[in-house]
């Protein structure tokens, strides 16, 4: 498949009851078997989790035999009430050594910083000098950081940076249009696309949205969808052929909440590459935050 190379499966529900559409709950591990087998059948061998999503870590390393077959990012978090240099280091080890052993793995490819936020100034050079010796060691391939905004990267040199995590879809354009991405892809940083569906509401009809999301942009979503069923596209069409063909994206972070969720998007997939598409969701973006960050939304 010719996109597989792209494709990045998130983890999230592996692990808690995650999504704001996802009313089937967690993916148990006989699900997440059946997942993985048909990933390494389509030649999908990226996925993505952290420490911060329930048991995925754990159920991953279930699951998972020949850890050669995929390469796995996973997040840790920084807290920033670790003051003393050999507290923090300390506490990052032990997260990290976490990590390994619920993946059942001696080494991960990409190690991302989950909320740089919380870095403070004198943490710096402390953090990167132990993430390059995790390098050093050949414990992790790739060092990297998870932001929401271009300003989650103004206190980094991008030199010491391996991959970028972002949020990315039809909608939410704001970090390709503002030429965050185009920068980051120019500095030779892989980028990995998250939150593409914004979970899952991309591919629902409004009258299943939450209240609390404005009427603005409910009626954008019901214009947008109206012009793809005038276009003979379905929504997901749509969400991954525009992620599909940008060509600054080294992964696209797909979300599941059931292995049917799997095999739809493989068959999107399958279509998008034998059929043209004009670039018509450039004119999808939305640009009001609130709506966007699910930081911001009141679950």
């Amino acid at each position: 498949m010719k996109y597989s190379s792209k494709i990045s499966i998130g983890t999230a529900q592996f692990g808690l009851d995650y999504g704001i559409t996802n009313n089937k709950g967690r993916i148990l591990l006989p699900e997440v078997l059946k997942i993985l087998k048909i990933a390494q059948d389509n030649n999908i061998s990226k996925i993505d989790t952290a420490r911060s999503y329930g048991v995925a870590e754990e159920t991953l390393g279930k699951a998972i035999q020949d850890h050669e077959n995929f390469k796995i990012t996973t997040k840790f978090f920084i807290d920033k009430n670790y003051l003393c240099q050999t507290e923090i280091v300390k506490e990052w080890e032990k997260n990290f050594s976490k990590s390994l052993e619920n993946l059942n793995t001696k080494k991960i490819d990409t190690l991302l910083i989950h909320n740089p936020n919380n870095i403070m100034k004198n943490q710096y050079e402390i953090l990167f000098d132990w993430l390059f010796y995790l390098k050093e060691k050949n414990l992790i391939n790739n060092i990297g950081v998870s932001i929401y905004k271009k300003e989650d990267l103004e206190n980094f040199n991008l030199k010491n940076i391996d991959v970028v995590q972002l949020p990315f879809s039809i909608y939410d354009q704001r970090l390709f249009l503002d030429g965050t991405i185009k920068s980051l892809y120019e500095n030779e940083i892989l980028i990995q696309a998250r939150s593409i569906f914004l979970q899952g509401l991309l591919l629902q009809p409004i009258n299943k949205w939450p209240d609390f999301l404005s009427k603005s942009f409910k009626i954008h979503h019901q214009n947008c969808q109206i012009s793809l069923k005038e276009l003979n596209i379905n929504p997901i069409e749509a969400a991954l052929s525009f992620l599909l063909k940008c060509k600054y994206l080294d992964s696209l972070i797909i979300g599941l909440s059931s292995l049917g969720d799997f095999k739809q998007i493989l068959d999107q997939i399958s279509k998008i590459q034998n059929n043209e598409y004009n670039d018509v969701t450039t004119n999808f973006s939305w640009r009001n935050e609130e709506d966007l960050d699910p930081r911001n939304w009141k679950l």
